[in-house]
């Protein structure tokens, strides 16, 4: 009796493993089919900022390069989709950093696509290599690190997507977080592009002097700019004190390209006795001259104060030509100056003053003799 229940025993327990090995070959490891399953393709996923960093700017207003800034995107890891990079807008995207003066920030999206299969994808950013035709800027050279981990998710039957930073730092706000999409919101962003505009700034003033020097008259003249790149945000041309100059700016559409490649704007300005007209965010190395109308120029047709050609001026310049560099004024001064000597009537040559000493010669000679003459009496 004891044998037999011990060969059952043994029976039950062989025929329960073979029933369990059976059961493993047959059951998949995931309890539903994924060969379909993909990720859902998100936008914000990823907040990146793009700050512009002006130094030597004038006046309150936004002043950074009228261009839009583009970024690529590449992929380290074989095999990974790509990624669209974002654009930031110059005339909508920018906007002031509290509490940080000359500072402007936009905010870059990055689009992540929708993956197929689980894994790790790498990528780099950095702004695109077309970018670097603004004058004064210097662009950033940051090339920055992240990944996408995609993993099963089987509670909403698909794959899921998560960025994850390779590189954290502060907003320019002084704020850790960021908004956007992914279990990651709110929790980081990577590291800040930032872009550096160095401006400078010009003076024209004028001096009349002579004794023919009409210092009510505007003198007009013509500021010329080069530079070797294009100029992108707003020069302006104001009246140093308000009266009767002009005041007008040089737009990024008012300069003209030559056959050189080099571009070049002018601001025409007039300018009286003891007038400044400012130039105002010049961007670093564009270089000026100045030059005045030639009619005020020294003329054949001598002093005509009713001719609208005013010549008879001898002109002369302080600093007429230059470079512009980094917070700094180029003070340039033109001196204009008219006299005429006058004529007295009186003839001042050598012989009125032969004369004027024959005559004291004989008043020395004629005392001397009639003080000979009282001592001998």
């Amino acid at each position: 009796m004891k044998k037999l229940i011990s060969l059952m025993l043994a029976l039950m327990l062989v025929f329960s493993l073979a029933t369990v090995a059976m059961a493993d070959s047959t059951v998949p490891s995931d309890p539903d089919d994924t060969s379909n399953w993909t990720s859902v393709a998100r936008t914000e996923a990823i907040t990146l900022y793009k700050v512009y960093e002006v130094t030597g700017a004038h006046g309150e207003s936004m002043i950074i390069p009228q261009e839009n800034l583009s970024f690529t995107v590449t992929p380290i890891t074989t095999g990974a989709p790509s990624i669209d990079a974002g654009t930031v807008s110059w005339n909508s995207d920018y906007t002031a950093i509290s509490g940080q003066t000359g500072k402007y920030k936009a905010t870059l999206k990055l689009g992540i696509p929708a993956y197929t299969s689980v894994g790790v994808y790498q990528y780099k950013i950095a702004e695109s290599p077309a970018i670097g035709n603004a004058q004064g800027v210097t662009y950033s050279t940051a090339e920055m690190q992240f990944s996408v981990l995609v993993t099963y998710d089987y509670t909403n039957k698909c794959l899921k997507s998560e960025v994850i930073p390779t590189t954290v730092s502060n907003d320019p706000n002084n704020s850790d977080t960021v908004s956007g999409s992914g279990s990651n919101n709110g929790k980081y962003k990577l590291d800040t592009f930032t872009n550096k505009y160095d401006l400078g700034h010009m003076s024209v003033t004028k001096q009349v002097s002579g004794n023919l020097g009409d210092q009510n008259v505007e003198f007009e003249m013509t500021v010329t700019l080069t530079s070797v790149k294009k100029v992108l945000s707003t020069i302006t041309v104001a009246d140093g004190n308000n009266s009767t100059g002009t005041t007008t700016s040089i737009e990024p559409t008012n300069w003209t390209v030559a056959t050189d490649g080099t571009f070049t704007a002018t601001a025409n300005i007039k300018v009286s006795h003891d007038e400044t007209v400012f130039l105002y965010n010049i961007p670093n190395g564009v270089t000026y001259s100045v030059a005045e109308a030639a009619k005020h120029g020294v003329g054949s047709d001598g002093f005509d104060p009713n001719s609208a050609a005013d010549t008879g001026y001898t002109v002369t310049y302080t600093n007429q030509s230059g470079t512009i560099a980094t917070s700094q004024t180029k003070e340039v001064t033109v001196n204009n100056e008219k006299k005429i000597e006058v004529d007295t009537g009186i003839t001042l040559d050598s012989l009125p003053f032969i004369l004027i000493l024959a005559v004291c010669a004989g008043a020395v000679v004629l005392f001397v003799i009639k003080r000979r003459r009282s001592v001998d009496f």
